[in-house]
């Protein structure tokens, strides 16, 4: 199945997901219409219950409900909530025999339960069993807070079984410590960043864990201001991770230069709306609309968009990250998209997301050991090529580099590799150095200039001496023109630093082609030498010291042209 046909099914199947999950049903039984005159005597007029159909816009500035305890079961003793910003909760309890009781309990007090993003707020104590709760809640920001409402006789994280669930969130943590074991084994054989995104990514998946599943403050109570703003700040560095770990965990061919800026952007746009949203909530919110969410839709959007193009380029490692990211995917469009349907009650599909972390874990947990397994096999297979390539036939004797037959008989596979900037290097007036001072402090120089050739990454980079003190760079990977530019100009600088007999500065010329993608594979080798010479001989009349570039032009006949630049 084609990549296009993968991604497909499986946005098919995260929307059915969403159709199923979605579909309206009441998370707890609606209070009933008030019927008798308010215990408060300033509740406001247009008291807004929850489960209405005309939900109310938010931030409110005062929401007024009220409860009718059902008389045959245990009294209520707390106000329970989902974990979102209020102001404060002004309680009126009326007692079967009249009495009342009042409170207010600002966020502050709240108490912040280990049963996942629960608040739990005390009622106050009426001198009978309450006959009717009255709440007046100011400053409410977030209408999952509203429609999870509901009363309570005891604190959810005291009821039976929530240790075995605590337990279970513990061993889902431990799961997800162990790859960023792996990852620092992993990391002393193969310095690459997708290995370092990956650990932090995980990184930032342990304290979400354990802030939204409230195991966090069984260890120490946390203010609920101060959880609220820990838990949307981490969700954002989450996502930053993750697509800071995609942009460097797809292979460098299968992932274009404008997407991988692009994925770059969008996890600093991440952190910045969860900057926002833990800043200024008011300003996220205007006319109910959760526009936290919102405003991370597109980074969902140009990740599934950067997958299906690196699925279409027949990327292997990013299969594992578009498997192991559908769960986590379903549970942030299941809970945005309920947010914004009418009518709909806004669904926490907390266990989902639970699932989904072990399904992210475990997938991409062996995505990158294939990936670690594959780089390992090409690094393997890279240093078998280089020792069968240390012959004097395709190998420099002097500077140990390879030499042009060794270039011109792997060159079809290099470019095959994503390998696509052609610089030729010429140091200039080398003869006079060679007549000053002997060929033993030139043939010195060369070494040294070989040794910065050498120093770029060898993944990214094919050194070559054609001869003399000509030289050539091939590269691929990101900016290779201002790669090739900084070597050149630091030629100069190591060789004044490293062959002291000299006195005078030893430069080099340049001329560079670049070969943009779409270029047939029929420019060979010689052709593209021939236009590189050509380059380099003007850098040579233009005074030396500098470098000389074109970028080839595929025109819609299939023909190529170049468009030369200083």
């Amino acid at each position: 199945m084609g990549g296009n046909s993968i991604l497909g099914a499986a946005v098919a199947a995260a929307l059915a997901m969403i159709a199923a999950l979605a579909t309206p049903a009441a998370a707890h039984p609606c209070p009933p219409a008030a019927s008798t005159v308010s215990v408060l005597a300033d509740l406001p007029g247009d008291a807004v219950l929850p489960c209405t159909a005309a939900p109310a816009r938010f931030p409110a500035e005062t929401l007024a409900l009220q409860f009718e305890p059902d008389p045959a079961g245990p009294p209520p003793r707390y106000l329970l909530m989902n974990l979102g910003r209020f102001d404060r909760v002004a309680f009126a309890v009326e007692g079967r025999d009249g009495s009342v009781a009042r409170s207010s309990v600002p966020m502050a007090d709240a108490i912040a339960t280990s049963a996942g993003p629960t608040l739990a707020l005390p009622l106050p104590r009426a001198s009978a069993p309450p006959a009717r709760v009255e709440a007046r809640i100011e400053g409410l920001s977030h209408k999952a807070s509203l429609e999870s409402l509901h009363l309570s006789s005891e604190r959810p994280d005291r009821r039976p079984g929530h240790v075995g669930r605590l337990a279970l969130i513990a061993v889902l943590i431990g799961m997800l410590a162990m790859p960023i074991v792996f990852d620092a084994l992993f990391w002393r054989v193969l310095r690459d960043r997708f290995i370092l995104w990956h650990a932090a990514m995980t990184a930032c998946f342990i304290p979400l864990v354990a802030l939204r599943s409230g195991i966090v403050n069984e260890w120490f109570a946390l203010d609920p201001m101060a959880w609220r703003a820990a838990t949307i700040m981490t969700f954002g560095a989450a996502i930053a991770a993750c697509l800071l770990f995609t942009r460097h965990f797809i292979e460098a061919d299968k992932l274009g230069a404008r997407q991988a800026r692009a994925m770059e952007w969008a996890a600093a746009w991440a952190l910045a709306v969860s900057a926002l949203q833990t800043l200024w909530p008011e300003w996220m919110v205007p006319a109910g609309l959760p526009l936290h969410g919102i405003a991370l839709l597109p980074v969902m959007v140009l990740w599934f968009r950067v997958v299906g193009s690196a699925l279409a380029r027949g990327s292997r490692a990013v299969r594992f990250q578009l498997v192991g990211w559908i769960p986590l995917t379903i549970v942030f469009l299941v809970e945005i998209s309920t947010e914004l349907m009418p009518g709909v009650p806004a669904v926490r599909t907390l266990d989902l997301f639970y699932l989904g972390l072990v399904c992210e874990a475990t997938v991409t947990a062996l995505g990158v050991t294939d990936r670690f397994l594959t780089l390992r096999r090409e690094r393997d297979s890279a240093r078998r090529v280089a020792a069968e390539l240390g012959d004097l036939v395709e190998r420099d004797p002097l500077t140990g580099l390879m030499n042009r037959r060794g270039l011109a008989k792997r060159f079809p596979q290099l470019r095959a590799e994503g390998f696509s900037t052609f610089a030729l290097l010429d140091l200039d007036r080398f003869k006079d150095v060679n007549d000053t001072f002997g060929h033993a402090v030139g043939d010195e120089v060369l070494r040294t200039v070989a040794a910065v050739l050498a120093g770029e990454r060898q993944r990214h980079s094919v050194a070559v001496r054609m001869g003399g003190e000509e030289f050539l760079l091939f590269l691929r990977g990101e900016r290779p023109t201002e790669r090739a530019e900084r070597i050149r100009r630091a030629i100069s600088l190591r060789v004044a630093r490293e062959v002291t007999q000299i006195d005078r500065v030893v430069t080099a010329s340049m001329g560079m082609i670049e070969i943009p993608d779409g270029v047939p594979d029929t420019i060979g080798f010689d052709e593209l030498y021939a236009r590189a010479d050509k380059l380099l001989y003007e850098a040579k009349e233009a005074g030396r010291n500098r470098s000389m570039h074109e970028r080839l032009t595929l025109f819609a006949a299939g023909g190529t042209a170049a468009g030369a630049a200083a």
